[in-house]
Protein backbone atom coordinates (compact mmCIF):
# COMPACT_ATOMS: atom_id res chain seq x y z
CA UNK A 1 0.00 0.00 0.00
CA UNK A 2 1.15 3.18 -0.89
CA UNK A 3 1.23 5.47 2.33
CA UNK A 4 -1.50 8.94 1.64
CA UNK A 5 -0.62 11.67 1.24
CA UNK A 6 -0.86 14.48 3.83
CA UNK A 7 -4.16 16.05 3.63
CA UNK A 8 -3.09 19.17 5.18
CA UNK A 9 0.16 21.11 5.74
CA UNK A 10 -0.78 21.92 9.31
CA UNK A 11 1.10 19.78 11.64
CA UNK A 12 0.98 19.75 15.87
CA UNK A 13 4.48 18.65 16.68
CA UNK A 14 3.25 18.07 20.70
CA UNK A 15 -0.07 18.54 22.43
CA UNK A 16 0.75 21.92 23.15
CA UNK A 17 -1.18 24.96 21.60
CA UNK A 18 -3.86 21.80 20.02
CA UNK A 19 -7.33 23.66 19.04
CA UNK A 20 -9.89 21.82 21.37
CA UNK A 21 -12.16 20.06 19.14
CA UNK A 22 -8.91 18.73 17.53
CA UNK A 23 -7.95 17.65 20.88
CA UNK A 24 -10.91 16.39 21.61
CA UNK A 25 -11.75 13.92 18.55
CA UNK A 26 -8.12 13.06 19.09
CA UNK A 27 -8.62 11.87 22.56
CA UNK A 28 -11.79 10.05 21.37
CA UNK A 29 -10.04 8.06 18.88
CA UNK A 30 -7.07 7.16 20.89
CA UNK A 31 -9.23 6.24 23.64
CA UNK A 32 -11.03 4.10 21.61
CA UNK A 33 -7.58 2.16 20.31
CA UNK A 34 -6.23 2.22 23.84
CA UNK A 35 -9.61 0.17 25.42
CA UNK A 36 -9.50 -2.51 22.75
CA UNK A 37 -5.08 -3.19 22.59
CA UNK A 38 -4.80 -2.62 26.52
CA UNK A 39 -6.75 -5.25 26.99
CA UNK A 40 -3.65 -7.79 26.09
CA UNK A 41 -1.50 -5.70 29.04
CA UNK A 42 -4.39 -5.92 31.43
CA UNK A 43 -5.96 -8.68 30.68
CA UNK A 44 -2.99 -11.69 30.06
CA UNK A 45 -5.30 -14.10 31.50
CA UNK A 46 -7.94 -13.60 28.60
CA UNK A 47 -5.69 -12.31 25.96
CA UNK A 48 -2.49 -14.98 26.12
CA UNK A 49 -3.18 -17.69 28.58
CA UNK A 50 -6.49 -19.12 27.01
CA UNK A 51 -5.43 -18.79 23.62
CA UNK A 52 -1.81 -20.54 23.73
CA UNK A 53 -3.73 -23.11 26.07
CA UNK A 54 -6.34 -23.77 22.43
CA UNK A 55 -3.43 -23.38 19.86
CA UNK A 56 -2.86 -26.72 18.39
CA UNK A 57 0.90 -26.51 17.44
CA UNK A 58 4.10 -24.97 18.81
CA UNK A 59 4.32 -22.79 15.51
CA UNK A 60 0.59 -21.39 16.42
CA UNK A 61 1.65 -20.82 19.82
CA UNK A 62 4.40 -19.01 19.19
CA UNK A 63 3.18 -16.98 16.38
CA UNK A 64 0.21 -15.96 18.82
CA UNK A 65 2.65 -15.33 21.36
CA UNK A 66 4.58 -12.62 18.66
CA UNK A 67 1.44 -11.34 17.79
CA UNK A 68 0.69 -10.84 21.62
CA UNK A 69 3.65 -9.03 22.21
CA UNK A 70 3.47 -6.33 19.56
CA UNK A 71 -0.32 -5.60 20.74
CA UNK A 72 0.98 -4.91 24.13
CA UNK A 73 3.86 -2.65 22.27
CA UNK A 74 0.98 -0.98 20.39
CA UNK A 75 -1.37 -0.58 24.02
CA UNK A 76 1.99 1.40 25.45
CA UNK A 77 1.87 3.74 22.67
CA UNK A 78 -1.76 4.93 23.18
CA UNK A 79 -1.14 5.03 26.73
CA UNK A 80 1.94 7.62 26.23
CA UNK A 81 -0.27 9.32 23.35
CA UNK A 82 -2.87 9.61 25.90
CA UNK A 83 -1.00 10.36 29.28
CA UNK A 84 0.55 13.15 27.22
CA UNK A 85 -3.16 14.50 26.54
CA UNK A 86 -4.18 14.38 30.09
CA UNK A 87 -5.59 11.21 30.42
CA UNK A 88 -4.84 8.00 32.05
CA UNK A 89 -5.23 4.62 31.26
CA UNK A 90 -6.03 2.86 34.25
CA UNK A 91 -8.36 0.48 36.31
CA UNK A 92 -11.15 3.29 35.95
CA UNK A 93 -10.35 3.82 32.48
CA UNK A 94 -10.30 0.14 31.04
CA UNK A 95 -13.68 -0.49 33.30
CA UNK A 96 -15.35 1.59 30.65
CA UNK A 97 -17.38 -0.58 28.12
CA UNK A 98 -15.44 -2.46 25.38
CA UNK A 99 -16.30 -0.04 22.03
CA UNK A 100 -16.53 -2.46 19.80
CA UNK A 101 -18.04 -5.58 20.25
CA UNK A 102 -16.11 -7.95 17.95
CA UNK A 103 -13.21 -7.81 20.98
CA UNK A 104 -15.41 -9.11 23.29
CA UNK A 105 -16.25 -12.39 21.29
CA UNK A 106 -12.49 -12.89 20.83
CA UNK A 107 -12.91 -13.80 24.58
CA UNK A 108 -15.80 -15.81 24.16
CA UNK A 109 -14.01 -17.89 21.41
CA UNK A 110 -14.39 -21.71 21.95
CA UNK A 111 -11.39 -22.83 19.57
CA UNK A 112 -8.71 -22.00 17.69
CA UNK A 113 -10.13 -21.69 14.43
CA UNK A 114 -12.04 -18.55 16.33
CA UNK A 115 -8.67 -16.86 17.23
CA UNK A 116 -8.04 -16.73 13.44
CA UNK A 117 -10.98 -15.33 12.45
CA UNK A 118 -10.61 -12.58 14.78
CA UNK A 119 -7.40 -11.55 13.70
CA UNK A 120 -8.33 -12.15 9.80
CA UNK A 121 -11.13 -9.76 10.50
CA UNK A 122 -10.24 -7.40 13.08
CA UNK A 123 -6.83 -6.84 12.35
CA UNK A 124 -7.78 -5.95 9.06
CA UNK A 125 -9.58 -3.10 10.03
CA UNK A 126 -7.01 -2.37 12.36
CA UNK A 127 -4.83 -1.76 9.28
CA UNK A 128 -7.06 0.21 7.66
CA UNK A 129 -6.92 2.70 10.41
CA UNK A 130 -3.58 2.29 11.14
CA UNK A 131 -2.47 3.32 7.59
CA UNK A 132 -5.30 6.16 7.95
CA UNK A 133 -2.80 7.76 10.18
CA UNK A 134 0.24 7.58 8.34
CA UNK A 135 1.30 11.10 7.70
CA UNK A 136 -1.42 12.25 10.36
CA UNK A 137 -0.91 15.94 11.10
CA UNK A 138 -0.70 15.18 14.81
CA UNK A 139 3.60 14.20 14.44
CA UNK A 140 3.76 12.25 17.89
CA UNK A 141 1.20 9.76 16.17
CA UNK A 142 2.08 10.07 12.81
CA UNK A 143 5.96 8.87 14.24
CA UNK A 144 4.50 5.38 15.45
CA UNK A 145 1.97 5.04 12.35
CA UNK A 146 3.69 3.42 10.17
CA UNK A 147 4.93 0.28 12.04
CA UNK A 148 1.57 0.26 13.84
CA UNK A 149 0.11 -0.03 10.19
CA UNK A 150 2.49 -3.15 8.83
CA UNK A 151 2.29 -4.81 11.96
CA UNK A 152 -1.48 -4.46 11.92
CA UNK A 153 -1.53 -5.96 8.14
CA UNK A 154 0.86 -8.38 9.43
CA UNK A 155 -1.74 -9.85 12.26
CA UNK A 156 -4.42 -9.47 9.32
CA UNK A 157 -2.22 -12.00 7.57
CA UNK A 158 -1.43 -14.27 10.81
CA UNK A 159 -5.09 -14.44 10.91
CA UNK A 160 -5.33 -16.02 7.74
CA UNK A 161 -2.64 -18.55 8.61
CA UNK A 162 -4.15 -19.67 11.16
CA UNK A 163 -7.20 -20.50 9.54
CA UNK A 164 -5.20 -22.31 6.53
CA UNK A 165 -3.67 -24.30 8.51
CA UNK A 166 -6.23 -25.32 10.32
CA UNK A 167 -8.31 -26.30 7.43
CA UNK A 168 -5.01 -28.41 5.96
CA UNK A 169 -4.95 -30.49 9.62
CA UNK A 170 -8.98 -30.88 10.02
CA UNK A 171 -9.90 -31.41 6.41
CA UNK A 172 -13.79 -31.27 5.95
CA UNK A 173 -14.40 -31.14 9.55
CA UNK A 174 -12.61 -27.61 10.04
CA UNK A 175 -14.88 -26.79 6.60
CA UNK A 176 -17.66 -27.21 8.06
CA UNK A 177 -16.79 -25.69 11.77
CA UNK A 178 -15.28 -22.32 9.07
CA UNK A 179 -18.73 -22.09 8.15
CA UNK A 180 -20.51 -22.39 11.58
CA UNK A 181 -18.12 -19.65 12.94
CA UNK A 182 -18.66 -16.97 9.79
CA UNK A 183 -22.01 -17.04 10.90
CA UNK A 184 -21.29 -14.64 13.62
CA UNK A 185 -17.90 -13.53 12.76
CA UNK A 186 -18.37 -12.39 9.04
CA UNK A 187 -21.46 -9.87 10.34
CA UNK A 188 -19.59 -8.72 13.69
CA UNK A 189 -16.55 -8.01 10.62
CA UNK A 190 -18.74 -6.17 8.83
CA UNK A 191 -19.99 -4.09 11.73
CA UNK A 192 -16.48 -2.73 12.41
CA UNK A 193 -17.20 -0.73 9.45
CA UNK A 194 -19.73 3.05 9.95
CA UNK A 195 -22.84 2.10 8.20
CA UNK A 196 -23.02 5.45 6.48
CA UNK A 197 -20.18 3.41 4.46
CA UNK A 198 -21.99 -0.09 4.35
CA UNK A 199 -24.89 -0.45 2.12
CA UNK A 200 -26.69 -2.54 4.48
CA UNK A 201 -29.69 -2.86 2.22
CA UNK A 202 -27.28 -5.55 0.33
CA UNK A 203 -25.96 -7.07 3.23
CA UNK A 204 -23.35 -4.69 3.00
CA UNK A 205 -21.31 -7.72 1.10
CA UNK A 206 -20.36 -6.04 -1.85
CA UNK A 207 -18.96 -2.33 -0.21
CA UNK A 208 -17.08 -5.08 2.30
CA UNK A 209 -15.45 -7.04 -0.38
CA UNK A 210 -14.20 -3.89 -1.75
CA UNK A 211 -12.44 -3.16 0.82
CA UNK A 212 -10.63 -6.28 0.77
CA UNK A 213 -10.47 -6.80 -3.28
CA UNK A 214 -9.43 -3.12 -4.52
CA UNK A 215 -6.77 -0.67 -3.80
CA UNK A 216 -7.42 -0.88 -0.43
CA UNK A 217 -5.26 -3.25 0.28
CA UNK A 218 -1.68 -3.94 -1.73
CA UNK A 219 -2.18 -7.18 -3.69
CA UNK A 220 1.73 -7.59 -2.96
CA UNK A 221 0.59 -8.30 0.84
CA UNK A 222 0.25 -11.56 1.61
CA UNK A 223 -3.50 -11.63 3.07
CA UNK A 224 -4.46 -10.00 -0.34
CA UNK A 225 -5.89 -12.36 -2.85
CA UNK A 226 -6.87 -15.33 0.08
CA UNK A 227 -8.95 -12.88 1.99
CA UNK A 228 -11.35 -11.89 -0.71
CA UNK A 229 -11.11 -15.83 -0.95
CA UNK A 230 -12.04 -16.97 2.17
CA UNK A 231 -15.34 -14.84 2.24
CA UNK A 232 -16.57 -15.20 -1.41
CA UNK A 233 -15.60 -18.87 -1.68
CA UNK A 234 -17.97 -19.53 1.42
CA UNK A 235 -21.55 -19.68 -0.10
CA UNK A 236 -21.88 -16.22 1.46
CA UNK A 237 -24.81 -14.69 -0.63
CA UNK A 238 -22.91 -14.61 -3.54
CA UNK A 239 -25.64 -12.92 -5.63
CA UNK A 240 -25.00 -9.95 -3.44
CA UNK A 241 -21.32 -10.23 -3.35
CA UNK A 242 -22.11 -9.83 -7.53
CA UNK A 243 -18.82 -11.55 -8.05
CA UNK A 244 -17.67 -14.81 -8.69
CA UNK A 245 -14.30 -15.96 -6.81
CA UNK A 246 -11.99 -17.82 -8.90
CA UNK A 247 -9.88 -19.81 -6.23
CA UNK A 248 -11.50 -21.79 -3.61
CA UNK A 249 -9.21 -21.26 -0.05
CA UNK A 250 -10.46 -24.67 0.70
CA UNK A 251 -8.76 -26.91 -2.28
CA UNK A 252 -5.27 -26.93 -2.14
CA UNK A 253 -5.14 -27.14 -6.01
CA UNK A 254 -6.42 -23.68 -6.33
CA UNK A 255 -3.15 -22.04 -4.22
CA UNK A 256 -0.74 -20.49 -6.18
CA UNK A 257 2.61 -21.99 -4.24
CA UNK A 258 4.75 -20.00 -6.51
CA UNK A 259 3.02 -16.38 -4.70
CA UNK A 260 3.81 -18.33 -1.43
CA UNK A 261 0.30 -19.88 -0.51
CA UNK A 262 -1.68 -16.81 -2.12
CA UNK A 263 -4.86 -18.01 -3.34
CA UNK A 264 -4.47 -17.08 -7.02
CA UNK A 265 -7.32 -16.23 -9.85
CA UNK A 266 -9.51 -13.32 -7.71
CA UNK A 267 -10.84 -10.89 -10.25
CA UNK A 268 -11.30 -7.00 -8.94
Amino acid sequence: MTNPAPATDIRFPSPDGLPADYKDLLIRMLSIQSRIESEYMFAPDRTLIKPLALAPTAEDKAEYAAFWSDEVRHASYWMKLLADLGVNVDAGFMATPMPIYIFEMRDQAEDWLEYGLFSFFADRQGAYMGYEWVGCSYEPLARIAERVHQEEVGHAALGYRFIRRYLKREGDRGRDLLLKHLAKWYPAGLDMFDAAVIDRRAGGRGVFLDFFAAAVIDRCEEVAAAGVDIVAATTIDRRAVGRAAVADIFDAAAIDRRADGRAAGVDV
